[in-house]
């Protein structure tokens, strides 16, 4: 089984989320950090479908964790003896404050 994969691989993924993530205004007045983890279905395709928070934070963080998530370009989907097949994937979303 060959798992799915974000175009350009790892790097490119951290890149897309520090490129695109917006810090919810409130969560950063308030001074609220944490890792949200998402879950997702990469299908046949690659696109991305069943947003899901698995690990909530609090509700601004985990809405700004799905919209990136549901944003991403396609991923190359996984494959099971050369064809592609559906792949459930869980990815952390850091949200930290820095001074």
């Amino acid at each position: 089984v060959m798992t799915a994969k974000f175009p350009g691989g790892m790097d490119s993924l951290q890149r897309y989320m520090l490129r695109n993530i917006r810090y919810p205004y409130a969560a950063k007045k308030d001074q609220i950090e944490g890792r949200v983890i998402v879950s997702f279905i990469i299908v046949k395709d690659g696109s991305i479908v069943d947003v899901a928070v698995k690990n909530s934070v609090h509700p601004d963080l985990d809405k700004e964790a799905m919209r990136l998530v549901s944003n991403m370009p396609r991923w190359i989907p996984g494959t099971l003896e050369g064809e592609p097949v559906k792949f459930t994937y869980r990815l952390p979303v850091l949200f930290r404050l820095t001074e």
